[in-house]
């Protein structure tokens, strides 16, 4: 990723100087022409320091030196000792120009302050240093917004995101760089250039972190602003030489990659890049061909995932064809690679990965080499050659020492994605060579680094594809119950990690948590992770490492007591024996995972936890897709499309014997109304992970809460989407529940419903809900005249209750998407306080709706489960509508979480014991 950093001249000074305007260009650091404007100076030192500035961006280290030499007036001594700073950094002399900086002491708050602190980010960037470069960047944006140099702030925030950036932190990557787009576009909105390099970085950094939603919005701001500039260029600003051509480059690179994101028109962006640059002047085009080739690779990388095979190797074909070089050879032939290999052509793949390693001289043991060594290995056990030698060098090379002694907290420096995905690899070799202990021991190995590779911090949505290759390498072999807990424990970490990361890094603001106690945890894992980039750093600054570990345990325990979701869903530590603790008598809990070519399912009891595999993914999601589009379509539900998910994921797991079954399931099989699949209904209820089952379960306290059940039932400006029959369904209810509070009409308002929360045991929303399709937590509900409550903002709710229930739902009737959806308002009640949740897996009628929730209510006034009691609901259901007896009108209805009855049964037969017990004594007292 390119970094771009411009600093153009502002009007405007903020201190009365002798030449005010100068010194605004000094500060700005545009040299040439803050030396034309000092030439009537007369002292001449300002002027020399700018000369010898210029020199120095130009990197002419001795001229610069000459003039430094001839200054002796000690009237800029902070601007003279930064420009010696300056001399040393080009010099590679860090830690001298570090040491000078530090001893300056400018004004808090002054522009000088600022850039202190930016030259010393500018040390810290060549030392590879990114938690002091983040530290001394968030120090500059200090002292900036204390000034008016809203062009310097903008340029420091933009730096300050390429500085997240590097450090791990891409959540915060996007935040800064946002922010800098937005500084920018307020202030100056006419200078394209800056602006198209803002609008270029924060959608790249939005497509690598996977956010769709948001790389819609900005895609979209930046066509409308670049096509407004493209037809209107000359009420912009004056630009440099072929500034214009660079910003309109980017644009056309920038609308390539997000069309190969959103898999839209790539040939049609393709042909728009290469029309653009082949009509660009030559004097620019060929000194920028970097931008059409990037953007040839982003296509031929997007039809590779595509498995549209033919048109990546066309296009490999053209890697380089702008400008040919050994780096784009060496790119063209891994293309080539890497394009045979996912074809399973491996014939062809080998010869491309050999012209790689032969033609260029990667140094070994580096990621790049780790890659082509891995990738030849695994090709060589394929084709049944010896990849035994070529594993052997990879490591000896790598490791230094035999791969079966590595230690992960020896050598840091490999807890890297890269070499992850070479273990992986070697893994696959050995399962191909018929060696399962191996193979088990590079998954179990990459499994552990991995673990530490979230703990450090580190978050992308793309390695959720890791942890499917872990998955299925580490659960394909059965073996002990010992070892099925173990691998289980190792990977429920990570998956944890994982999904705990994804929310922390959107909505960990919504938890109500303390954001100094947030701000200090990130800076601590910052420099715990520059610390230990080695062993050898590790080693010098182990105690320092002791201390920040003390620290973030200090801020752990703090969070936690804030927030007991905090302290049980960001917890590291896993232990599936926990869980099969809280399992009762006669129940079982079901894991479904999918892992990248396979589905599995953990079978856990309070006395046994047992593995099974469940087939290839692409045929169970084929039945399951099936199943559910049949359902949806209202007709005779034959035994063919049943079995197929029967004999999948039921049959093998021996279910039919128990009492009652918890389902835990991702991706598709969360659509999946898991009932039908056995030969009689039986309770079920779902938890959308461990930790979710553990949090509900452990959670036995009563809640002191007065009100008793609060309804809401909104109306709609269009009264076609009004739900008529949930008045007289709420009414019904209070015959069963008890004293009801409604909230009808205008009176169904997100401020009333803000309102009821925490007053209220039980909240039943007869509404709709409208699911987003990019991205599931800006999902909502509609309250009164459509007003949105949406997913994410639950998060932010102190939200006890015991149970919630919408009862007219809508998530997307029709539409098959990724199983976070469904469980995203689960989710989100959960997280807030809520202990169990009934909602719908797709839109069922109103009538029908209505009148399963008054059944529900009814048995659960009779102490059942819940689980018991909507089963109980749906057979009375069918048994008293016949005609609506088909599951679509039933089945879609799901329980998750807290499956504790709402009121405990009362046991007369004790109650009269106990009576006639008292009775007996007072007769007996009276006797005497």
């Amino acid at each position: 990723m390119i970094r771009f950093i411009l600093f153009l001249i502002i009007g405007g000074p903020i201190y009365a100087q002798t030449n005010p305007l100068a010194d605004s260009l000094r500060i700005m650091q545009v040299y040439g022409e803050e030396f034309d404007l000092r030439a009537n100076e007369k002292d001449p030192t300002a002027r020399l320091l700018a000369k010898a500035n210029q020199l120095i961006l130009e990197e002419k280290d001795k001229e610069a030196s000459a003039i430094l030499d001839k200054i002796i007036s000690s009237k800029e001594k902070f601007w003279y000792q930064v420009t010696k700073s300056r001399l040393l950094t080009l010099r590679g002399e860090y830690d001298q120009a570090v040491e000078i900086l530090q001893k300056l002491n400018p004004k808090k708050g002054s522009a000088e302050a600022a850039i202190k602190e930016l030259e010393m980010a500018k040390n810290m960037e060549h030392k590879q240093e990114y938690v002091e470069l983040v530290k001394h960047y968030e120090k500059s944006l200090e002292h900036l917004k204390k000034t008016s140099y809203t062009y310097l702030l903008g340029t420091v925030l933009n730096d300050l995101a390429f500085a997240y950036d590097e450090a791990g932190f891409r959540h915060k990557t996007i935040q800064f760089s946002d922010q800098a787009l937005k500084i920018f576009m307020e202030h100056y909105p006419k200078d394209y250039s800056i602006v198209s390099v803002c609008f270029n970085n924060l959608l790249f950094y939005v497509i690598e972190y996977g956010d769709k939603k948001k790389s819609s919005e900005v895609h979209e701001k930046y066509v409308q602003y670049m096509e407004h500039f493209l037809a209107n260029k000359k009420s912009f600003s004056a630009p440099k030489k072929f500034e214009d051509l660079h910003a309109e480059g980017l644009y056309r690179l920038s609308d390539l990659r997000y069309t190969c994101f959103k898999n839209g028109d790539i040939l049609g962006a393709l042909n728009r890049l290469e029309t653009f640059h082949k009509r660009a002047p030559k004097a620019w085009s060929q000194e920028n061909v970097g931008i059409v080739n990037s953007g040839i690779e982003a296509a031929q990388y997007q039809f590779r995932q595509q498995k549209r095979f033919d048109l990546a190797l066309k296009y490999t074909h053209q890697i380089g064809k702008y400008k040919k070089t050994s780096y784009t050879e060496m790119k063209k032939n891994a293309a080539f690679a890497l394009t045979y290999y996912d074809a399973k052509d491996y014939k062809k793949s080998l010869p491309y990965t050999l012209k790689c390693l032969e033609e260029f001289d990667f140094p070994k043991g580096s990621k790049s080499w780790q890659t082509l060594m891995a990738l030849k290995a695994h090709l060589e056990s394929k084709l049944k050659m010896d990849p035994l030698s070529t594993l052997k060098t990879l490591f000896d090379a790598t490791l230094k020492e035999d791969i079966k002694e590595f230690n992960p907290d020896k050598y840091p420096q490999h807890i890297n994605k890269i070499f992850i995905q070479v273990l992986i690899r070697a893994a696959w070799v050995s399962n191909e060579l018929d060696k399962p202990q191996d193979a088990t021991f590079y998954f179990r190995l990459a499994a552990k680094i991995f673990e530490k590779y979230y703990q450090n911090g580190y978050y992308n949505d793309s390695l959720g594809e890791i942890l499917d290759d872990l998955e299925d390498g580490l659960y394909q072999d059965k073996g002990s119950e010992k070892e099925i807990i173990e691998n289980l424990n190792q990977l429920e970490r990570i998956t944890n990690a994982h999904l705990w990361g994804r929310f922390s890094s959107k909505y960990l603001q919504n938890l109500n948590l303390p954001k100094e106690e947030l701000q200090r945890k990130n800076q601590l894992e910052l420099r715990r992770n520059q610390l230990s980039r080695t062993y050898e750093l590790e080693l010098a600054n182990h105690r320092e490492i002791k201390e920040i570990d003390l620290q973030l345990n200090g801020i752990q325990n703090r969070l936690s007591a804030v927030s007991k979701e905090f302290a049980i869903l960001s917890a590291t530590n896993f232990d599936v024996r926990e869980v099969q603790k809280l399992l009762k008598p006669k129940e079982v809990l079901v894991k479904y995972t999918t892992g990248s070519k396979n589905i599995y399912a953990h079978i856990i009891t309070q006395n046994s936890i047992q593995l099974k595999p469940l087939g290839e993914i692409e045929t169970v999601k084929k039945h399951t897709q099936t199943f559910i589009d049949e359902l949806k379509k209202i007709k005779h539900l034959s035994s063919q499309i049943y079995q197929p998910l029967r004999e999948s994921l039921i049959h093998p797991l021996d279910l039919e014997k128990y009492e009652s079954i918890v389902f835990i399931s991702e991706d598709f099989l969360s659509y999946v109304p898991f009932e039908l699949l056995f030969k009689s209904m039986k309770p079920v209820s779902h938890a959308f992970n461990f930790k979710n089952l553990l949090l509900t379960r452990m959670n036995s306290t009563p809640l002191s809460i007065s009100g008793n059940l609060a309804g809401f039932v909104p109306t709609y400006p269009n009264s076609q989407r009004d739900l008529k029959f949930t008045r007289q369904e709420l009414g019904n209810i209070e015959d069963y529940i008890g004293s009801t509070s409604l909230f009808e009409g205008p009176q169904a308002s997100k401020q009333n419903f803000l309102g009821s929360v925490g007053k209220y045991r039980i909240h039943h929303l007869a509404m709709h809900s409208e699911m987003d399709d990019e991205d599931f937590e800006m999902s909502s509900l509609s309250f009164y005249a459509e007003e949105k409550l949406h997913f994410h903002e639950i998060y932010s709710l102190n939200f006890p209750s015991e149970m919630v229930v919408l009862s007219a739902c809508n998530t997307g009737s029709g539409q098959y998407l990724n199983g976070e959806g469904v469980m995203s308002l689960a989710r989100a009640l959960s997280y807030a306080g809520v202990r169990s949740s009934l909602t719908s897996l797709w839109q069922v009628p109103d009538k029908e709706s209505a009148e399963l929730m008054v059944l529900f209510y009814k048995y659960l006034s009779k102490g059942l489960e819940k689980d018991l009691a909507l089963i109980k609901a749906k057979e009375e259901f069918i048994e008293n509508h016949p005609m609506h007896s088909h599951p679509y009108f039933w089945a879609g209805f799901i329980l998750t979480g807290d499956t504790r009855p709402l009121k405990e049964k009362k046991n007369y037969t004790y109650l009269l014991l106990g009576l006639g017990l008292i009775a007996a004594v007072l007769a007996y007292r009276k006797l005497r």
